[in-house]
């Protein structure tokens, strides 16, 4: 019998100043006691639901595989925090190690999601700081690679994949992300993950602004911030201070965003209101993981 994955979230109550925190995420397997997922956090927050379109069919032993637990549980190998992704990333490769492409499963109807998709795209790991050591023998994808881990899990159960042609045929942004990913899978190389998630952003702006819209400038303000980021992410910060950094990063990306699309285009891609914004890390979090850049006396990376 299948094993149902679902994704749900919690609004997280906590503030930095004017700034939100973005809903932190996590994974339930209901029909296994429930057993959950906390993806660097918890489970028990107040308000939490679950999410549409975050919930397939697929086989609970391979996602339990798949938690390669750090200093914080649940990390899916998207370690440091705030680096190669927040909770939202990692409760994305829960469900797909478990799920597959059959329903494209994702959290991306958790608050203020775009915004973690755009610095880390569905599935994390995009700002260009070294990854960490991997633990098992090199393999054609890049080390702790969500695909490579994948790989390793995948001999505790078959997964349901969708076929190729199918998503083919599918015009949706869901599965558009989800048959790019599934290409890559079937490729087995390494890859840019900064490229692939450019080409997720692109498919964004398609879907919500048209096919005419022009892409580029947008490009162009996400790759500053990433830019940023990066120089973050290879500096001496560490905990807290590392991480109202990067979310200084996020707010001007999104003020960026909004200055040059206007507040209509922005609330329509962003799927966030105008003048609103978020943190991307939690603080908390990050000093609880040791969240630092990679020149941080003591940083294990």
């Amino acid at each position: 019998m299948p094993d149902l994955l679902e994704g749900w979230s919690y609004p997280v109550s906590e503030t930095i100043g004017p700034l939100k925190i973005l809903d932190h995420t996590f994974v339930v397997a209901p029909n296994k006691g429930p057993a959950y997922f906390d993806c660097f956090g918890g489970h028990d927050g107040a308000g939490r639901h679950s999410l549409d379109g975050a919930s397939g069919e697929g086989n609970y032993a391979v996602a339990n595989c798949y938690r390669m637990p750090s200093i914080l549980p649940d990390t899916a190998g998207l370690i440091p925090y705030g680096v190669h992704g927040v909770c939202h990333q990692a409760a994305n490769r829960f469900l797909w190690s478990a799920c597959g492409w059959t329903n494209g499963p994702t959290v991306r109807n958790a608050q203020a999601y775009l915004l973690s998709f755009s610095f880390y795209g569905t599935y994390g790991r995009p700002i260009n700081a070294p990854a960490p050591p991997a633990p098992w023998p090199p393999s054609p994808e890049p080390p702790w690679d969500f695909l490579a881990i994948y790989a390793k899990c995948k001999a505790f159960g078959d997964v349901q994949v969708g076929p190729e042609e199918t998503l083919a045929v599918q015009k949706g942004f869901e599965q558009r992300i989800a048959a790019l990913h599934q290409h890559i899978h079937a490729k087995r190389q390494e890859y840019d993950p900064n490229v692939v998630i450019n080409e997720e952003l692109r498919l964004l702006v398609e879907e919500r602004l048209g096919a005419e819209f022009e892409f580029a400038k947008i490009q162009e303000i996400r790759n500053a911030a990433l830019g940023q980021a990066y120089n973050v992410a290879t500096s001496d910060l560490s905990g807290q201070t590392f991480a109202h950094e990067i979310n200084a990063i996020a707010v001007r990306f999104l003020d960026d965003m909004e200055n040059y699309l206007g507040a209509e285009n922005y609330s329509r891609l962003m799927n966030m209101p105008p003048k609103v914004r978020y943190a991307l890390v939690d603080p908390a979090l990050a000093e609880r993981a040791r969240s630092a850049g990679t020149r941080a006396k003591g940083t294990a990376r």
